[in-house]
């Protein structure tokens, strides 16, 4: 014959009736706080998370080659082999990455004033000969912080829809390319407070003038502008 222990038994009653109790909503739902977030002081991505601020004021310091580089490497470098191929820094429906990456560059160590475009293949940018276009990119914003700021890189992020719609039809349009826009754009911001840089997300813009200023291939369509660096 086995004997219950007295003590266990009253344990096991008091946390039985207390688990009855626990706070609930209006609706009678109940609530369950989660365990403590742990930020670490490494600066490692739960650091990044709750650091990271849409930072609108900078000075005037360059930025250098190789911190851009890092930059296009987070927002759309390759990174494993997966199934549907090279896998890269963002998830795309299909595997298919409709995404184009820029740089408008104006006062970075190891590059020319000048618009480049990333080669997530190679991992190298390609100059569109442009000159500094830093002011045309300025003048196209509805965003007057950007316009009284002296930056020295802004990334725009692209997209060619119909590498989408062709197989996802509308849901591509609506759905999965601003999905990926955004987790492309989130890598971008999470990065840049890693290395120490501010930056934020412009949406207010004339699609046609940025695409103009750009020099940008009539498939592709301008969906976020990030200004990237120092903050002040």
């Amino acid at each position: 014959m086995v004997m219950a222990n007295p003590k266990r038994t009253v344990l096991f009653t008091v946390v039985l009736i207390c688990s009855c109790f626990r706070p609930t909503d209006g609706d009678g739902k109940r609530r369950i706080s989660l365990p403590e977030i742990i930020i670490s002081e490494e600066r490692g991505v739960d650091n990044a998370i709750f650091r990271r601020r849409s930072v609108r004021q900078f000075v005037k310091d360059p930025l250098t080659i190789e911190q851009i580089s890092t930059l296009f490497w987070a927002a759309g470098g390759a990174t494993v082999d997966g199934v549907t191929g090279a896998t890269r820094a963002y998830p795309s429906a299909g595997g298919l990455y409709p995404l184009h990456f820029y740089v408008v560059v104006s006062g970075v160590e190891g590059l020319d004033n000048d618009v480049y475009k990333y080669d997530w293949k190679n991992h190298s940018v390609m100059s569109k000969n442009l000159g500094d276009r830093m002011g045309a990119v300025k003048e196209v914003t509805y965003s007057n912080s950007f316009l009284k700021q002296d930056v020295s890189a802004v990334f725009v992020i692209t997209a060619d829809y119909s590498i989408t719609t062709e197989r996802y039809s509308r849901r591509g349009e609506k759905r999965y390319v601003p999905m990926e826009a955004g987790a492309s754009s989130q890598n971008l911001a999470l990065k840049a407070e890693a290395l120490g840089l501010g930056c934020y997300v412009i949406g207010a813009f004339e699609d046609w003038a940025l695409s103009s200023a750009l020099d940008l291939d009539k498939e592709e369509t301008p969906l976020l502008i990030l200004p990237v660096g120092n903050a002040r």
